[in-house]
C-alpha cells in the first residue's frame, strides 16, 4: 500500500467517525428539545440552508503563481471565502431548537457535499479512444475557466479540492459524512456554550449576558469546525504545523466569525415577525449573495488574466536572456513550473528530427535532480508528440484512463495528477496570438516557422489527487508556449 493511500484510508476512518458522532450528538442534542419538531419546518429551513450556502464570495484567492514551492493542497487553504452558511444555521439553531438545528446542518452539510462535486471532463485525449467507462483527461481549452470545486462546504479556508478522494461513491460518502458531522459537532458544541452562559431560545432583544453569550457561541462553532477541517489535513499527511498557520491565520478565520453574529437576526426575525419576514429575509441574504458572487467572480476572473499576460512577459524576458542555451531554458521552464504548480516530479523532453528518440534534458523528482538521458520514443513521448494543447489529469482514475502506464514517483508514491504540455517550434496555426498591449515582449514567428513542429513536451506529476489544477494547466501552457519558441530558435541557429 501507498503512502499516500494509506492516509486516504485514516481519512475515511475520521470521516465514519465523525459522522457517527454527528449522529450521537443529534441524539443527545433532542434533550434540550424544547419547541416541537415540525418536519415542514424542517424542510423549509434545509432548503433555506442549500441555497445560501450555494453563494460563496471568493474574498481573497491564492493565484497559482504565488504558491512558491507549496503543495496545491496547502496553497489552497488561502482560498477565502465569504458565506452566510454559518449565520444560518446558528440562526435555526436559535429559533428551532439545537436538535432541530442539528438537524437541518447534518442534511445540509451531507447535501451540498453533493451538489458541490466539479463534473468530470469529456474531452477525450489525443490518440486515446473515448471510453464510457472512463474519465478522460481535461483538455487545456477553458480548463481554467472552472477551477475545481470542493466537497467542503464551508464559507471560509477549507473549500478546497484537497479534501476530494479518487473513487466516486468514496468521495461522495465520506465528504458528506465529514462536512454532516463536523457541522452537527460545531452547532452542539455552540449549543452547549451558548446554553451554559444563560442563553435563551428564541432571543429577541440583546443585553449584556446574552451578547456576550452570542459571541463564545460564534467562536466555539467557527473553531471547531476549523479543527475538524485541519485534523482531515493531518489526516491528508498535511504537517500539522502547517495545517496550524492556516487554522489561526486571522483573515481566514475573521472572515468565518463575522456574519455569524447575524443568526441573532434570522432568530429575532423568524421568532418575533413570522414566516414572511423570515423568507423575505432568506430571499434578501440569496439575491445579496448572488450579485456580490457574480461581482467579485468577475473580478477574481479578471485578475487571473492579467497574471497570465505578466507571466507571458517574464518567460519571455527570461527566454530572451537564455536565447543560445537550451539547458537554461529547460532550467527556467522548471523554475516557472515549480512556482506554478510545485509538482513531485518535472520533466522536459526534446525529440530528434524525426522522432524516434527523446532527451531528456531536465528531470527533477522531489526536489532531486536526475542525470539527463536519451530514451527511445515510449508510448508517453509518442503520445505527447500528437497533442495540440496541454492535457490535464487531476484524478487517478483520469490517470488509469490514459493510453500508457506513468512510472513510480519514489518508494510507495504512485502518479495520481499530471500535466502534459507540448513544445512547439512556432505557434499553431489553428490557435493564433491574442492580442496584447504593446509593453509586452511577446515572440512572434516568423515566416520560416509558420508550420509548428513538435519540439518536445513538459510533464508534471502529483501523488495527490487533484493536487495539480486547472490553473496549474493554464499557467503551464503559457510556460510551454514561450520556452517551445525559444528552444525551437536555438535549434533553428544551430542548424544553419
Amino acid at each position: 500500500m501507498s503512502a499516500h493511500g494509506f492516509h486516504e484510508r485514516w481519512f475515511i476512518l475520521y470521516a465514519l467517525v465523525l459522522g457517527i458522532l454527528g449522529v450521537l450528538a443529534l441524539a443527545y442534542l433532542f434533550v434540550y428539545q424544547t419547541t416541537a419538531v415540525d418536519l415542514f419546518t424542517l424542510l423549509l429551513f434545509t432548503v433555506t440552508a442549500v441555497i445560501v450556502s450555494s453563494f460563496q464570495v471568493p474574498i481573497y484567492r491564492t493565484a497559482a503563481r504565488s504558491l512558491l514551492r507549496r503543495s496545491s493542497t496547502l496553497a489552497a487553504l488561502g482560498d477565502v471565502e465569504l458565506g452566510m452558511e454559518g449565520a444560518i444555521l446558528l440562526g435555526f439553531m436559535l429559533a428551532a431548537g439545537p436538535s432541530l438545528g442539528g438537524w437541518v446542518a447534518f442534511i445540509t452539510g451531507l447535501v451540498t457535499s453533493v451538489l458541490s462535486r466539479p463534473r468530470a471532463s469529456t474531452a477525450p485525449c489525443a490518440g486515446q479512444a473515448t471510453s464510457a467507462s472512463k474519465t478522460s483527461p481535461s483538455r487545456a481549452s477553458g480548463a481554467h475557466s472552472a477551477a475545481p470545486r470542493s466537497a467542503m462546504t464551508d464559507g471560509s479556508w477549507d473549500r478546497t479540492h484537497a479534501y476530494r478522494l479518487p473513487g466516486p461513491w468514496v468521495d461522495h460518502v465520506a465528504s458528506a459524512l465529514l462536512n454532516g458531522g463536523r457541522n452537527v459537532l460545531a452547532i452542539g458544541a455552540a449549543w452547549w456554550a451558548y446554553h451554559g452562559m444563560g442563553g435563551t431560545l428564541r432571543p429577541f432583544s440583546v443585553n449584556t449576558t446574552l451578547a456576550l453569550a452570542l459571541i463564545v457561541m460564534c467562536i466555539v462553532y467557527a473553531l471547531v469546525r476549523r479543527l475538524a477541517a485541519w485534523l482531515a489535513l493531518v489526516l491528508l499527511h498535511v504537517p500539522p504545523w502547517q495545517g496550524i498557520e492556516s487554522f489561526l491565520a486571522p483573515g481566514p478565520l475573521a472572515v468565518e466569525l463575522l456574519p455569524l453574529p447575524v443568526a441573532f437576526l434570522v432568530s429575532a426575525t423568524y421568532a418575533g415577525l413570522g414566516w414572511s419576514c423570515f423568507l423575505m429575509l432568506a430571499l434578501v441574504f440569496i439575491g445579496m449573495g448572488a450579485v456580490v458572487w457574480q461581482m467579485m467572480e468577475t473580478i477574481w476572473n479578471g485578475r487571473e488574466q492579467v497574471d497570465m499576460l505578466k507571466l507571458r512577459q517574464e518567460v519571455s524576458q527570461g527566454a530572451a536572456g537564455a536565447v543560445h542555451d537550451v539547458d537554461a531554458l529547460c532550467a527556467l521552464a522548471y523554475r516557472f513550473c515549480d512556482e506554478a504548480a510545485a509538482p513531485a516530479k518535472f520533466e522536459i523532453g526534446l525529440y530528434n528530427r524525426t522522432l524516434t528518440l527523446v532527451y531528456i534534458r531536465l528531470a527533477v523528482e522531489n526536489g532531486s535532480s536526475l542525470p539527463p538521458m536519451s530514451i527511445p520514443q515510449t508510448p508517453l513521448w509518442t503520445w505527447l508528440s500528437e497533442l495540440k494543447e496541454g492535457v490535464l489529469a487531476e484524478t487517478e482514475a483520469e490517470i488509469a484512463a490514459l493510453p500508457f502506464d506513468l512510472p513510480p514517483l519514489g518508494p510507495g508514491q504512485l502518479p495520481r495528477a499530471a500535466i502534459f504540455a507540448p513544445l512547439f517550434s512556432a505557434q499553431q496555426q489553428d490557435q493564433p496570438l491574442p492580442a496584447e498591449p504593446a509593453t509586452l515582449s511577446v515572440s512572434v514567428p516568423g515566416p520560416e516557422e509558420a508550420t509548428p513542429r513538435p519540439i518536445g513536451a513538459i510533464v508534471l506529476q502529483s501523488p495527490i489527487s487533484n493536487g495539480l489544477d486547472a490553473r496549474a494547466l493554464a499557467y503551464v501552457q503559457v510556460i510551454a508556449e514561450q520556452i517551445g519558441l525559444a528552444i525551437g530558435r536555438v535549434q533553428s541557429a544551430l542548424a544553419e
